[in-house]
């Protein structure tokens, strides 16, 4: 079966990527296949893709099996998870979403207990702010 770019089978436990036929430098392969978690890559997938740099695997559950990136790129990276958002604008909408909270006033916020992420949290935009404009 082929999904996009990506040659598969169905398993026991889900889906295993059998080949990657695509050609691109950075992959993505998908959490889910027809409702179902990628699983596993398998043997020699992406044997010989040189033009290959990263490949992220939104499941980070998934097993790489032996061999799947052999002879590609030595500074081949590959990533585990979910692909991070960009804050774009520090608003307090963007922090509740991004910490699936409830709407809250600045005060209830400001009056949480734990960790202060808030203040991480401006001085991280604060700084991806001034390197754009610096490098943007």
């Amino acid at each position: 079966m082929v999904y996009k770019d990506f040659e598969y089978i169905y398993s026991d436990s889900g889906i295993e990527i059998k080949k990657y036929i695509g050609s691109a430098s950075s992959v993505i392969i998908p959490k889910y296949i027809d409702d179902l978690p990628v699983t596993s890559i398998g043997k020699m997938a992406f044997q010989d893709c040189s033009s290959l740099t990263s490949v992220r695997l939104l499941n980070p559950n998934t097993i790489i099996g032996k061999g799947a990136f052999e002879d590609c790129s030595p500074s081949l990276r590959i990533l585990r998870g979910p692909i991070a958002e960009p804050v774009v604008k520090a608003t307090k909408t963007t922090v509740d979403s991004h910490y699936n909270q409830e709407e809250k006033s600045a005060e209830e916020i400001s009056s949480d207990k734990g960790p202060p992420v808030i203040g991480c949290l401006f001085w991280i935009v604060v700084l991806l702010f001034i390197l754009n404009f610096l490098f943007g």
